[in-house]
């Protein structure tokens, strides 16, 4: 969970924009129970902390985080990494829908 970050460079909005509202529930919902079932939070939180994270480490020497958390192409590759360790957290498994 993000408890101490006074920036965060991706929210869970963008993270919807680049894989789709669908796709995020799909691979943070553990147990396939649906909407309903999820507990988001956590994850989506954890996702965006391990981004953030992963950003300053490479670049906070160099910049102000304020101007890090201003910056598309920041905000842009923060948002890839955090889609990232969404996917890889369950090890990129495939879903399905059935229908």
């Amino acid at each position: 969970m993000v408890e101490s970050l006074t920036y965060t460079y991706t929210s869970k909005t963008e993270i919807e924009a680049l894989i789709s509202k669908e796709g995020l529930e799909l691979h943070i919902d553990d147990q396939q129970t649906g909407p309903q079932g999820l507990q988001t939070g956590d994850v989506i939180d954890d996702a965006i902390e391990y981004a953030t994270d992963e950003m300053n480490s490479r670049l906070l020497h160099l910049y102000e985080a304020v101007n890090l958390s201003n910056s598309l192409w920041v905000r842009g590759r923060a948002t890839i990494i955090a889609a990232s360790w969404v996917f890889q957290r369950c090890g990129n498994r495939a879903t399905t829908t059935s229908g």
